[in-house]
């Protein structure tokens, strides 16, 4: 292969799906009228489903690590304001 033709693949598997293609190409059948395009599409899908739902719990467990950080920092940044000490402020006579 040319570097040409391996840059215009590369181009080629960056490009968002296109919702219409992936609808025509689930709906294929076979010739015979069989669907086995559809027991692929279904593992594909379930596979899928599996990845959004993993992704979905990790946001979940990264929400609640995020949640602790924000109140550590609150109560620190309270403490540290809590032990400063009063400016002194001086008279002028």
């Amino acid at each position: 292969m040319t570097e040409e033709s391996e840059l215009e693949e590369a181009a080629e598997a960056t490009e968002p799906l296109n919702p219409a293609a992936a609808a025509i190409a689930l709906d294929r059948r076979t010739s015979a009228g069989t669907s086995a395009v559809d027991v692929e599409a279904a593992a594909f899908l379930r596979d899928q489903r599996r990845l959004i739902n993993l992704q979905a719990e990790h946001l979940h467990e990264q929400r609640e690590l995020q949640l602790t950080h924000l109140r550590v920092r609150r109560w620190e940044h309270a403490y540290h304001v809590g032990r400063m000490k009063p400016p002194v402020r001086t008279r002028r006579v």
